[in-house]
């Protein structure tokens, strides 16, 4: 009887995989294939079961939000109900671009979570997700070179002195160093050549999120930009993800994640998934906030 109950378990379990598989799969779109964040990603999951990562400790380099929410994105499907497979899908990282594209409904969404400000025009057009991180919940890092003396010991005043880069389509980064009295903005439109700029000096800080690192570092293709000691800046916005209305599976597919996202916030497994990898690092609560007024600011 005991072997009959179990063959019939292994054949629900097995009918079950099937019949999931079976089903058209939900096409969401993410980084191109060769992407060095895609490859990260592939080597993070591989051999785990997604449904079940919660340590993203592991990620203390560039793009760790990213495979985060590769991984986020799925496990919210899945607690949400949504009993279909997902595919990904290649899409060029540009930004505001990619925005246009869902708000015509080119897709049906992204990997990646965006700025409210950036989408709260188009709901119209988007079903947006409650925040994955709310507003001043994020603070990021003035990475400079460790080599840059005089901006490794600069404090808050001495910001006026030194010049930044970013790029201006990044509104919540823009913003945030806009509410910053600074000695010189720069527009760039790649992370790789913003990182390459500080390391050679020609600025002297970017903003990026504080790695998990023991040192905080980020390292690219042998250059290495770490945190003026101490300081960070308020991001002043919430970050959501955003499904496309006019997409036929953008109903489905919103109810299930939002649905999905909702159990991980509650369970705690949303922010421990942030805080593990360091996008919200508990490790730099007592550093000096050097925009504080921003977050009281309306939206331009």
């Amino acid at each position: 009887m005991r072997l009959i109950a179990l063959t019939f378990l292994l054949f629900i379990s097995l009918f079950s995989v099937t019949a999931k598989a079976a089903k058209e799969p939900v096409v969401i779109r993410t980084l191109p294939e060769d992407s060095a964040i895609y490859i990260s990603y592939l080597d993070f999951v591989k051999g785990k079961d997604i449904a079940n990562i919660t340590d993203f400790s592991l990620l203390n380099n560039a793009g760790q939000r990213e495979i985060i929410e590769m991984v986020l994105i799925q496990q919210a499907l899945e607690f949400g109900g949504l009993n279909r497979p997902v595919m990904f899908q290649p899409l060029a990282k540009f930004y505001i671009r990619n925005i246009h594209e869902l708000v015509k409904g080119r897709f049906l969404m992204s990997t990646e979570t965006v700025w409210f400000n950036d989408i709260r025009g188009h709901s119209n057009w988007l079903y947006i997700t409650d925040p994955t991180i709310e507003k001043g919940q994020f603070a990021a890092g003035l990475y400079t070179s460790p080599n840059n003396r005089k901006a490794m010991r600069a404090n808050v005043a001495d910001l006026a002195e030194l010049t930044a880069v970013s790029n201006r389509s990044w509104s919540a980064d823009w913003a945030a160093l806009q509410s910053i009295d600074l000695g010189g903005l720069e527009t760039y439109d790649e992370w790789y050549y913003m990182v390459k700029l500080v390391d050679r000096r020609m600025v002297d800080f970017m903003l990026a999120p504080v790695s998990s690192a023991e040192d905080f570092s980020i390292t690219m293709d042998n250059m290495k930009i770490v945190p003026i000691p101490h300081l960070k800046v308020l991001l002043p916005d919430s970050r959501h993800f955003a499904v496309s209305k006019s997409h036929k599976d953008g109903k489905q597919v919103f109810e299930a994640l939002n649905k999905g996202l909702k159990k991980l916030k509650s369970s705690g497994r949303l922010l421990k998934a942030y805080r593990s990898a360091g996008v919200i690092n508990p490790r730099i609560e007592n550093w000096t906030v050097v925009n504080p007024h921003v977050l009281t600011q309306a939206p331009k």
